[in-house]
């Protein structure tokens, strides 16, 4: 199940780095991405998640 980290990896070398509208994001290098990655901010009540869309991890 893919998941969001508000923190930089402590193994660089496993992630490919992007940097999006000046966020930081870091994608393992065996995930699969499904032309666009998306993440979308959910909000349940006082809840707050994030939802990773296109990606699958292999």
């Amino acid at each position: 199940m893919p998941y969001a980290r508000a923190m930089e990896p402590s193994s660089l070398e496993e992630y490919d780095y992007f940097q999006v509208d000046g966020i930081n994001v870091y994608v393992y290098k065996g995930a699969r991405v499904e032309n666009t990655l998306r993440l979308v901010l959910r909000n349940y009540l006082v809840f707050k998640q994030i939802e990773i869309q296109g990606i699958s991890i292999l």
